[in-house]
């Protein structure tokens, strides 16, 4: 495992992105510039490394393989072939 920092969502500031740990899970969760949470699965669907938030391409990219994701968990660039599960911020958050 490449990154073990966890944080509360509510410590994320509009345009941070953390590891988040949510009903026992890793998340990436991002808050864009209008303050709206991003949550994404934190495992890499390629090979399940945890992937790293890459500030300057507002991207999670997986430190692994190199398998790339928008900050929504879209896939940008492999080998990586099926997006991040993505998840709502609870109401509280977002």
């Amino acid at each position: 495992m490449f990154y073990t920092e966890t944080v509360e969502l509510s410590d994320i500031g509009v345009g941070e992105a953390k590891i988040v740990k949510l009903e026992g899970e890793n998340c990436g969760a991002y808050r864009d510039d209008n303050g709206l949470l991003h949550i994404v699965s934190a495992e890499c669907t390629h090979l399940k490394c945890m992937v790293v938030w890459n500030k300057d391409e507002l991207s999670w990219d997986c430190p692994c393989h190199g398998s790339r994701f928008s900050y929504t968990g879209t896939v940008i660039n492999g080998p990586a072939i099926t997006d991040l599960p993505s998840y709502t911020a609870p109401a509280t958050f977002s």
